[in-house]
């Protein structure tokens, strides 16, 4: 391809040519044909590039403030590259640690080589590295010739999981069955909680015969009860959720949350499910079992700020797929939706358990945009104040969430 200089070359000796012929000048003429040859010499020199490219990464799937490897393998199939360019596509969240996917090169015909650097991964989504793009430039710069490898390597970045040990969010109905969280009380379970004597209609395998032995009566095991809870997280992602900058606004901290406490259900045995609502409304049924963790974290991941859904619609469609007495916790700054009200005593009504996790919106934008509080903002925020006193009043639990507060101190005021 032309450059601007081998086009201004090319039109000086046109033009030298046009009128060394007009004024029979011939040094001109030989001078305008010198020029004229060799800019075509040097664009017959451009190298066409034949390259394959192969690219592995380190991991797929990798959570946030994680490091991931990329090696990318490159073979000259092709005549000799002077100067070869080289751009590896990396989203503009990562951070680049290590090594550059950019590089400047000679590579020989049938020559290998293998370009590796490391980024950090900043925010959670779903990405993807690549094109690998290509430019040749002769010695002189008159021409290039670029192309693009169309190989691309998928990235999912999960969000990050804050540990909650030591802390116990309890259910206001916990269903009875074989579960993570022991009651002290007797019932199905397998943790140990006291003897007895043999009953008729006891399980055989209830009887602890090395009492019996010792005894010569039938004695049987009793085991402490375990509840566990149905869970279903709701993620506000709509556009009014993206205010702040890029890694730090309401849905990124809300994300996060909703991971920890996905994780923190899960290794309870609880059953879990998520729906995230923006312009749609994505949702994950209350389910248990292995591998459920990362079908949660997917979702999650690829939740964006975009569109208005009022939230009263989506507890319309929502409400089918949670069972009586479920925990519902609802992640949102409640910003920008008249419906709020109407769907949260809608959710009161059905009996759930109603958790609102609230990241301050308000707060948000005082720390992005870095500006002293007005008394606009003093009026945004009674306002909040206001609904959220409303909301605990239809028997919801609360947590005003600002940006500086860790998840794990933020959640403590739901032990109790």
């Amino acid at each position: 391809m032309w450059t601007f200089k081998s086009a201004l070359l090319a039109d000086a000796g046109v033009i030298l040519l046009l009128l060394g012929l007009v004024y029979h000048n011939y040094q001109a003429i030989v001078f305008a044909l010198t020029i004229l040859s060799f800019v075509i010499i040097v664009g017959y020199r451009t190298v066409n590039i034949k390259m394959d490219a192969v690219r592995t990464v380190s991991v797929e799937k990798s959570f946030e403030g994680s490091t991931v490897e990329v090696k990318l393998r490159l073979k000259n199939l092709g005549r000799k590259i002077e100067f070869l360019e080289v751009l590896d596509g990396v989203p503009s969240t990562m951070e680049m640690i290590a090594g550059s996917n950019y590089l400047l090169m000679t590579l020989n015909k049938g020559e290998q080589f293998v370009m590796t650097y490391k980024f950090k991964c900043h925010l959670r989504g779903h990405y993807t590295i690549g094109p690998v793009k290509l430019r040749s430039r002769p010695l002189f710069g008159m021409f290039y010739s670029e192309t693009a490898i169309d190989i691309l390597s998928p990235i999912t970045v999960l969000p990050r999981i804050d540990d909650l040990s030591g802390i116990t969010i309890k259910s206001k109905y916990p269903k009875i069955f074989p579960g993570a969280l022991a009651t002290r009380q007797v019932g199905s379970g397998t943790e140990f909680y006291s003897i007895r004597e043999y009953v008729r209609g006891d399980e055989l395998r209830k009887i602890n015969w090395k009492a019996y032995a010792r005894t010569g009566k039938k004695m049987v095991n009793e085991y402490d009860r375990e509840n566990v809870s149905d869970i279903m997280i709701l993620l506000d992602s709509r556009e009014s959720e993206g205010v702040g900058t890029v890694l730090e606004n309401p849905l990124t901290h809300g994300a996060r949350a909703a991971a920890t406490l996905a994780n923190y259900y899960l290794n309870r045995r609880d059953s879990v499910g998520m729906a995230i609502y923006s312009d749609t409304l994505r949702i994950v049924p209350i389910d248990a079992g292995g591998g459920r963790l990362y079908r949660l974290l997917d979702e999650i991941a690829a939740a964006e700020p975009t569109g208005n859904a009022p939230l009263n619609g989506v507890v319309d469609l929502l409400i089918p797929y949670i069972s009586p007495n479920a925990t519902v916790i609802v992640i949102s700054t409640l910003n920008n939706d008249l419906t709020v009200r109407e769907a949260l005593r809608k959710m009161a009504s059905h009996h759930f358990d109603l958790i609102l996790l609230s990241p301050s919106q308000v707060e948000f934008e005082l720390l992005s945009m870095g500006i002293e509080e007005d008394e606009l903002y003093r009026t945004l925020r009674l306002e909040r104040s206001v609904l959220l006193s409303e909301v605990r009043s239809y028997g919801a639990r609360v947590v005003d969430w600002t940006p500086d507060t860790p998840i794990r101190r933020a959640l403590t005021g739901l032990m109790s």
